[in-house]
């Protein structure tokens, strides 16, 4: 049996056009908009992992776009249960939009506080 490709499965399931080759296709397609059903695909369809993590990708960087103009709690707790709820998956997400390395906030990520509370949360558990 052919093992389905992760960005082509996902873009079917988001009614995306097809992906065209590129490394960075979570923030070609992210959609602040968009948030709230990207969770929903999260949380409800048959995901490999590889798939998941894309779409964590997906929405972590629509959450960037999002933090533009507000900042919604709710939104951000959901978010952070599903980065929670497979940790061991989305490790390397958080650490990498942490920005550890980076003591000037302005230049960090919009979502980086969030995240460094949710990294400390995590591994000091």
């Amino acid at each position: 049996m052919e093992q389905r490709k992760p960005l082509e499965y996902l873009s079917q399931l988001l009614k995306f056009p097809p992906p065209l080759p590129c490394q960075d296709w979570w923030l070609e397609m992210a959609d602040e908009n968009r948030i709230a059903e990207f969770c929903d695909v999260y949380e409800s369809a048959e995901l490999t992992d590889i798939e998941k993590f894309c779409l964590m990708e997906l929405i972590t960087a629509s959450y960037e776009d999002y933090l533009v103009d507000e900042h919604n709690e709710v939104l951000w707790e959901r978010i952070a249960r599903l980065l929670r709820q497979d940790w061991n998956l989305n490790k390397a997400t958080v650490e990498y939009w942490s920005l550890f390395d980076e003591d000037d906030p302005a230049n960090v990520f919009r979502p980086t506080p969030f995240m460094r509370l949710l990294w400390n949360e995590m591994e000091s558990s």
